[in-house]
């Protein structure tokens, strides 16, 4: 049973079975705040 939360952003995605939840890329396993951790090591 696929439960998905409407989120504000098209590309965001919150799906209780990707990633236990936690806000992913839409049609992706690559979580929000991964994105941001690597955006800040960066700079």
């Amino acid at each position: 049973m696929k439960l998905q939360t409407k989120t504000e952003h098209p590309y965001v995605e919150i799906n209780s079975e990707i990633c236990n939840g936690s806000p992913v890329v839409a049609g992706t396993r690559i979580r929000v705040v991964d994105m941001a951790i690597e955006y800040e090591y960066m700079n």
